[in-house]
């Protein structure tokens, strides 16, 4: 009998002791008042900043090939810099390449001097040409002038038939001759002019190269 009231006083306890746990409510947590700050709230951008000790990793990685071989000579910025367009990261040598190089720029010289030199050939050339078309120009002159006077000659039957027809000849032949040179000073003209461009083609080729 004495075993069984026991039983009963124990779960009697227990009962009491759980209802007594169940009722008691957790402490709030404490803060300092003059740790926190206490503002109106408002509306508006909330900015971010965000610090950190360390290296910048990349979101992603490409690899760049080079259009031709060549040895890394030197570093300029490495991993985690900040660039900006056409920034130079790295200095690399080809021995064939400055090889190229420097024929290049020889054979650039070389085109610019030659065409220097068909420019002032040309102008030289031109320069003749004009000579002798004055020239012409002044005996036409002179022998349109004697055709004339021999002619006003004849007329007065001072002068003879045969002189007013030999300078009349003459004139013609110096007219003709003058035609023919003017011509041949503008097709020389062309002719220069289409040298030129095709040796400046040529120097704009070799430049490209």
């Amino acid at each position: 009998m004495r075993p069984a009231f026991y039983a009963v006083v124990v779960l009697v306890g227990a009962v009491v002791v759980t209802m007594g746990v169940s009722r008691l409510k957790s402490p709030s947590p404490m803060v300092d008042r003059s740790a926190i700050q206490i503002v109106t709230v408002r509306r508006g951008p909330v900015t971010r900043k965000v610090q950190g000790l360390g290296v910048l990793v990349p979101e992603e990685v490409r690899w760049l090939a080079a259009a031709t071989e060549g040895h890394v000579e030197q570093v300029m910025l490495r991993a985690g810099a900040r660039v900006k367009p056409n920034t130079v990261i790295l200095q690399l040598s080809n021995p064939d390449l400055d090889h190229q190089l420097v024929d290049g720029e020889l054979a650039t010289k070389k085109s610019k001097a030659g065409l220097a030199n068909l420019r002032v050939q040309l102008e030289s050339q031109l320069l003749n040409e004009k000579a002798l078309e004055a020239q012409l120009q002044s005996e036409a002159t002179e022998s349109r002038l004697q055709a004339e006077r021999d002619e006003a000659l004849l007329k007065m039957q001072l002068g003879t038939a045969m002189n007013a027809k030999i300078s009349r000849a003459r004139a013609e032949s110096m007219t003709t001759r003058l035609q023919l040179e003017k011509e041949k000073l503008t097709i020389a003209d062309e002719a220069g002019r289409a040298q030129l461009a095709a040796k400046q083609a040529e120097v704009a080729q070799v430049r490209a190269l």
